[in-house]
């Protein structure tokens, strides 16, 4: 008998029976930590659906049904968190009623949201008082709607600027928001002085560059001695820049490439490639998304030698043949405009104070010495770091950026657009409404200050819409005094 064989055989089923020992182990081990999982989470199903069940119980046990203050105040709730329009508002407490888990006894009417939501803005202005703590006042006017422009007054505390990070909208409050067909200088400074009679005097106020905020300003400065004007770094900057660039041939040749080649792409291969879309307004402000993209395209231009034929290289030659002409032109701009873009950066997010204002000098110095953009942003940023020496707050970064303005204008321009026919209307009166923090007790204070009665008088003496234009001179060509019949002219027209 062969005993080396047996021997051998042994071991080879011996060290099989091992290896499926310790494949069952691990398969076992891990089943196990499957049904330890499996039990954790029935468990804590079991614990959630019982919390279900528990809250189910709760609500459909509510008996009483909001009240009518508590509906104003979840419209006005869901208008403003939940950036809900409010046709929208109804459809949402509608849904909510039917699933049970809101309590109502009747669905308000889109029209009643509507004055719910100017009520508590036109509230929240009159809450409106001084505070001690000292303060800078920012300012600016929209575009017109219509015929209409509006005049928003933020109120910013300059300890806010301490935060290390931009202002925001939960930083500020709205002080002031009024509504002409015609702004001039002085109409501005008679609405300010109004403000500030209720809101207090602030160390400084913010503003553009335009003509009517200036002479305000300095109609102002003739009535308070110690008050400071501060100009906005990104309209300043953007001024700078067409100062230089706006008559230059360089420039217009970029803006004839940049158009033509944006008409020629449409509906085509190359539309993804098209240029950056630049308002004739305020176009300075951001220009450098222009330049940077006729770098790239010039970049995938570039070469020598002749594109193969039907190539993207040979495309882009065909529709942008003057491109390679200005490529010193693009490089210095470029480097202008990331410089700009750079300094805004650092003093729109720290303010302006002795190590900011080195900061900024430090990157206005990569430009040359006789560069009109250096000379103009270093004259701007002495005269405002000797505006900060003269208000003897230390170290305590000034704030020279509207960007958190130019958030709520947007946030406007959202619902104004979201009526048939964009105009300022009541609407105008939801931007107190968007700036600090809203909670239930603002709410219900500002509803309170302010009835229904005071926000007719209020609509009736400053909001004129279109239609209601429209009517007036309808009525004053047929001389028709019956208002069933001026409304079927308005309609044919």
């Amino acid at each position: 008998m062969n005993t080396t064989r047996l021997r051998k055989s042994r071991n080879h089923w011996k060290a099989k029976a091992i290896d499926r020992k310790r494949t069952v182990t691990v398969f076992a081990k891990r089943l196990e930590r499957k049904n330890l999982r499996v039990l954790a989470l029935e468990e804590k199903n079991a614990s959630m659906m019982a919390t279900i069940h528990q809250l189910r119980s709760q609500i459909s046990s509510l008996e009483r049904p909001l009240a009518r203050q508590e509906t104003r105040i979840l419209c006005v709730t869901l208008f403003i968190l939940g950036v809900v329009p409010c046709n929208a508002v109804v459809r949402v407490l509608r849904h909510l009623k039917t699933l049970g888990v809101v309590g109502l006894n009747w669905i308000p009417d889109p029209s009643s949201v509507v004055n719910w939501i100017a009520r508590t803005g036109l509230g929240m202005l009159k809450l409106v008082g001084e505070t001690s703590s000292p303060w800078i006042a920012m300012m600016d006017m929209s575009i017109s709607f219509g015929k209409n422009k509006v005049l928003v007054v933020l109120r910013v505390p300059l300890q806010k600027m301490s935060l290390g990070r931009a202002i925001q909208l939960n930083d500020v409050e709205c002080i002031g928001v009024e509504i002409s067909d015609n702004w001039t200088g002085t109409k501005i400074q008679q609405a300010l002085q109004n403000i500030f009679t209720r809101a207090g005097v602030p160390k400084a106020f913010l503003q553009d560059g335009g003509a009517d905020l200036a002479k305000a300003a300095r109609l102002l400065k003739t009535a308070h001695k110690d008050l400071h004007v501060l100009s906005d770094v990104g309209h300043v900057f953007a001024n700078i820049l067409k100062k230089k660039y706006a008559l230059a041939p360089s420039f217009q040749t970029l803006l004839t490439l940049a158009n033509r080649f944006r008409r020629l792409v449409l509906q085509t291969e190359l539309s993804a490639f098209r240029p950056p879309k630049m308002r004739t307004k305020g176009r300075f402000q951001s220009i450098s998304k222009l330049v940077t993209w006729a770098q790239h395209l010039q970049k995938m231009s570039s070469g020598r030698g002749r594109a193969k034929t039907g190539s993207f290289k040979q495309k882009l030659r065909a529709l942008l043949p003057e491109l390679r002409t200005l490529s010193g032109f693009l490089h210095t701009f470029s480097e202008e405009c990331q410089c700009l873009n750079e300094i805004q950066k650092v003093l729109k997010e720290r303010g302006l104070n002795q190590k900011t204002f080195q900061e900024a000098k430090k990157l206005l110095f990569r430009l040359d010495s006789t560069s009109e953009v250096r000379i103009s942003a270093m004259k701007w940023l002495r005269k405002h770091l000797w505006i900060h020496c003269q208000l003897k707050i230390g170290q305590q970064p000034l704030m020279v950026s509207t960007d958190a303005l130019e958030s709520l204008m947007g946030k406007l321009k959202v619902v104004v657009g979201r009526h048939s026919s964009a105009e300022f209307s009541t609407m105008t009166m939801a931007m107190p409404l968007m700036c600090g923090t809203l909670d239930e007790s603002k709410i219900t204070a500002a509803l309170n200050a302010s009835s229904h009665s005071a926000l007719m008088k209020w609509r009736e003496v400053t909001v004129q819409s279109n239609e209601q234009r429209k009517t007036a001179i309808l009525t004053n060509e047929s001389g028709a005094s019956d208002p069933k019949s001026v409304r079927a002219h308005v309609l044919q027209a």
